[in-house]
């Protein structure tokens, strides 16, 4: 098969970029040719690394460039480089014969679908139905924002209606999404799983990856660990990411006395040596889609705490067995499970060794699986 991956950039260390990288790499090891197109990338090296048979094409439209100008300004380009957009992947499709184009940015799905080459398309959705609402809490408030948000909704599903499958991370999400689409799958993230790797869990340190942003919940999780570090003052809590909320949480923890015994670390490629190094992972999302971290530390034997925001963590943690699952928003219960875990070091490995166990479904073998299997599943509908 010949793969095209669109995707905004390659360079950041989030999830989004990681499963783009893991697929890549998977799909080329399996014999298919898979180019990765991008739209933002700026020469920027890509921060995970992919296979040297992944053909790589940056579209240089670097739609972020005009972000600081004035509205009118701002619209004009958009537009402007929106038809560049057009017609560079028009002739990116034409001159390539693709068996199957993968488009993991949104604002490409109103035109995509009407570029009438011979391939099948597929929309991958790394979000959850409401995270534009969620994101701005402030569309709640005043008619226009709701009218205007519901007529935004309108066309982004009359777009997805157009494609041959539009793939969604979790279960919870295809239900909301199912209301209005009939071409809706699920297929989980994959990881890398590794049978006989797991973490000791004898290191003091609780640890979370994740950017430095308003969806993620750090500031959240500081007065979280307030509470924990008072009858736990020998824990550490390390925290790598980078964000925009990075000096307000550096400001904020030495506020709250932390500075001791909390730690911002820039983002890390090596995730895994992170994770081996630490004994509990938190997860204080306000919401999600399905992260990329969380699976990977359960994979490699930690016990997770997460509020149970929408997305995500609710497919993978089953409350009390593998991990713990928090009503959102009761820091107090967040916290009395980092003791629990921190305090009964036999209940920490055993918990712990289930969450390893689920996510053996997780692996790039399994859902690769799954990704193949789909695409034949069309291919044939196509022809």
């Amino acid at each position: 098969m010949n793969i095209l991956y669109l995707i905004t950039g390659m360079y950041n260390s989030a999830g989004m970029e990681r499963t783009v990288a893991n697929k890549a790499n998977y799909f080329t090891s399996h014999g298919h040719d898979v180019t990765i197109v991008t739209t933002d990338q700026k020469k920027r090296p890509y921060f995970y690394k992919i296979s040297s048979k992944v053909k790589t094409i940056d579209l240089r439209l670097n739609f972020s460039d005009h972000d600081n100008c004035n509205i009118i300004i701002r619209t004009l380009f958009f537009w402007y480089k929106k038809y560049l957009f057009k017609l560079r992947m028009n002739e990116i499709l034409h001159r390539n014969d693709y068996d199957i184009v993968v488009t993991l940015i949104l604002k490409s799905t109103d035109f995509l679908y009407k570029i009438k080459d011979s391939s099948v398309k597929i929309v991958e959705h790394h979000f959850s139905r409401e995270h534009y609402r969620l994101l701005h809490p402030s569309f709640t408030n005043g008619f226009l924002v709701r009218l205007a948000y519901k007529y935004r909704d309108y066309h982004v599903i009359q777009n997805l209606k157009h494609y041959d499958c539009f793939v969604v991370l979790t279960k919870e999400d295809a239900m909301a999404w199912g209301k209005s689409l009939s071409n809706v799958r699920v297929i989980y993230n994959s990881i890398e799983y590794k049978k006989g790797v797991i973490a000791d869990l004898c290191n003091k340190k609780v640890v979370s990856v994740g950017r430095l942003e308003y969806q993620k919940g750090y500031d959240l999780l500081l007065p979280i660990w307030k509470q924990v570090v008072k009858k736990h003052p020998d824990w550490n809590l390390v925290i790598y990411g980078a964000g925009s909320l990075k000096e307000n949480l550096e400001i904020r923890l030495r506020d709250m006395g932390l500075e001791n015994s909390v730690s911002l670390c820039p983002p890390t490629a090596d995730v895994e040596s992170v994770l081996l190094d630490s004994s509990i992972y938190v997860l204080p999302s306000r919401f999600e889609g399905l992260p990329m971290v969380l699976l990977e530390a359960m994979s490699l034997g930690l016990p997770p705490v997460a509020f149970k925001c929408p997305c995500g963590p609710r497919d993978v943690i089953i409350d009390g067995l593998n991990g713990f699952l928090i009503k959102p928003g009761d820091s107090d219960a967040f916290a009395e499970r980092i003791n629990f875990l921190i305090e009964n070091p036999t209940d920490r490995k055993i918990i712990g060794k289930e969450s390893k166990k689920s996510m053996a479904a997780f692996s790039h073998r399994e859902i690769g699986g799954e990704w193949e299997k789909l695409f034949n599943e069309l291919l044939s509908k196509k022809t």
